[in-house]
């Protein structure tokens, strides 16, 4: 899935080893907006810009993961899985794990 959101897929080597393959993905650095909350002391506001910011990025993430992905979630995306860098500009999801393949026959809509 390409998305600003979520690590890139870069591939991968299936010919290394017959018993599993390597796959590559970029890095993105960050730190959970959970332990950031945790570490400062601070309280997210609905009425900060910042935090109307975030969830307007968070809800731009969900909607790839609704368009771009052929798989769904496995489990709850939590404060855990969201990361932040380069000062609050970016966000980004990661550490979280997709199930099954979608069901093709579904339609989604804005």
């Amino acid at each position: 899935m390409k998305s600003k959101f979520f690590q890139s897929y870069l591939g991968f080597d299936d010919m290394s080893s017959d018993e599993y393959n390597l796959y590559f993905f970029d890095i993105k650095k960050g730190k959970a907006l959970q332990q950031l909350l945790i570490e400062t002391g601070q309280i997210l506001k609905d009425d900060q810009q910042l935090f109307k910011f975030w969830a307007k990025e968070l809800l731009y993430a969900f909607k790839d993961i609704t368009y771009r992905s052929t798989y769904t979630v496995e489990d709850d995306i939590t404060l855990r899985n969201i990361y932040i860098s380069d000062l609050g500009i970016k966000l980004y999801i990661k550490k979280f794990r997709f199930g099954e393949l979608r069901d093709n026959t579904m339609q989604f809509h804005l």
